[in-house]
């Protein structure tokens, strides 16, 4: 049961998604079809190729370490490594070591 707040949108123009599916896969067409279709703000996708895809056709893009980070400055989240450590074990969410380095640079800043 969804929360009252989530509203579960489809996609109308299958056009759209069949142009993208072309690249990418079928989640990341989906969304990239309903970010047009909706005239959306913001769209939150991590696999790097959907991503170049989106701001070729214009629409702002976030990553869940983007989200992380705000979530973290905004104060909202006590530590993003923490928060990260707890992704990676959990749903086997990966993040590069060199990036890892930096967002952990960023934290000691911070703190």
């Amino acid at each position: 049961v969804l929360p009252d707040f989530i509203e579960v949108v489809s996609v109308t123009d299958r056009g759209l998604v069949e142009r993208f599916a072309t690249k990418l896969d079928a989640g990341e067409s989906e969304a990239l079809a309903l970010m047009l279709e909706q005239q959306g703000d913001l769209l939150l996708m991590d696999e790097r190729k959907g991503r170049r895809v989106a701001r070729r056709e214009g629409i702002k893009v976030i990553g869940l370490l983007g989200v992380l980070i705000a979530a973290r400055r905004a104060g909202l989240l006590d530590s993003l490594p923490a928060v990260l450590e707890e992704l990676a074990t959990v749903a086997g969410f990966r993040i590069g070591k060199e990036l890892m380095s930096r967002l952990l640079n960023e934290e000691a800043k911070n703190e």
